[in-house]
């Protein structure tokens, strides 16, 4: 299942104090970091809809989560080792995956395409399909959450493979590819899209969240 927010900006100075406590320290001490009240609110989002992933998966939170890190900082449950968790977020929206399967997760802001980072990140084919796109802003998001979903799926975040992988006639909401489900879901502001095992019939489901739920797990 995956779960998204579009309302960060909603939560309250009350309501990320009331998530920071709700933290292990090491999560504390990153939010004290962020210099930028957005920033503050999109880290403690992530934390609250992974809770929120948590109860309504049945898991009961007494303490603060911890988390162990695979050897590229990919990090799992420690009181929940049989869960699989993945966490993202741009600058309007935050989204979490949880899973009894591997998942990766990303959501990017639509901006601008950059030629540069076009030719870097994407395979020639890739790029001929972003230069004949009527959206090319768009295309190019959605691609690149589409190949880092998978980088996270696969555990090794962006090593380098980025332009290797080539998704060119993957271009329905669903589909298959490398022996992965991958489900996108897009808005005027953004793409999301998660990559799960083809076991796991939950990577098809998307729900939106409320401030009202968010702050449903605040104690």
């Amino acid at each position: 299942m995956t779960y998204y927010f579009e309302e960060p900006n909603k939560l309250t100075p009350q309501d990320i104090e009331r998530l920071r406590r709700m933290m292990p320290s090491e999560r504390q001490d990153r939010l004290d970091r962020f210099r930028f009240d957005k920033d503050k609110r999109l880290n403690a989002a992530a934390y609250a809809l992974l809770l929120y992933a948590l109860r309504e998966r049945g898991c009961e939170v007494r303490e603060p989560l911890r988390f162990d890190y695979n050897e590229y900082g990919k990090p799992y449950l420690r009181v929940f080792p049989e869960l699989h968790f993945n966490l993202s977020h741009c600058d309007g929206a935050v989204a979490c995956a949880l899973s009894d399967y591997e998942v990766g997760l990303d959501i990017q802001d639509i901006t601008p395409t950059d030629s540069g980072v076009v030719h870097m990140t994407m395979s020639d084919s890739e790029c001929g399909l972003i230069a004949g796109s009527t959206s090319p802003e768009r295309m190019f998001t959605r691609l690149w959450t589409v190949k880092e979903s998978y980088l996270k799926f696969v555990g090794s975040g962006l090593d380098g493979s980025l332009k290797k992988l080539d998704f060119t006639g993957c271009v329905s909401d669903c589909f298959m590819a490398l022996g992965c489900c991958f489900c996108t879901k897009s808005t005027e502001d953004w793409y999301l899209t998660q990559c799960a095992a083809p076991a796991d019939a939950a990577a098809e489901m998307f729900v939106g969240l409320t401030i009202d739920d968010i702050r449903s797990v605040l104690i």
